[in-house]
């Protein structure tokens, strides 16, 4: 970034920035379990911009699927509390939009950007 930076640049920054820290997040969490199938995004953020599901699913080399609910942790969180008071009654399937699969032609852009983010992440938190 620089100051001749123009604002579409500055703001695909800060989507891929939010991609690789999901991204992450996936990769510490692929250390103790199985690579998952998909992932689901729900908020209003996934709502407003669309266009950070695909850098997702890209960054994180996994299917994103939107969920179009309102209050998506609070309908998680009663989902976690049904799995204790009621672990046999039928749960609603949420309204859920087109699945963004990743693209594999950006693989090497996104592990050059991943490796990059961890250093930068380390130096700072590390």
């Amino acid at each position: 970034m620089s100051a001749g930076s123009a604002p579409v640049e500055v703001y695909r920054g800060v989507v891929e920035g939010i991609a690789l820290s999901y991204a992450r997040i996936v990769s510490q969490l692929r250390e103790v379990a199985p690579q998952p199938e998909r992932l689901f995004a729900g908020g209003s953020v996934t709502t407003d911009h669309p266009e950070l599901l695909q850098v997702m699913a890209d960054a994180m080399r996994t299917p994103v699927t939107p969920v179009r609910i309102k209050r998506t942790t609070l309908h998680g969180t009663a989902l976690l509390a049904l799995e204790s008071l009621a672990p046999d009654v039928r749960r609603a399937r949420p309204d859920r939009g087109r699945a963004l699969t990743p693209d594999y032609n950006r693989r090497r852009y996104y592990t050059d950007r991943f490796q990059r983010f961890e250093r930068v992440y380390d130096a700072l938190f590390g």
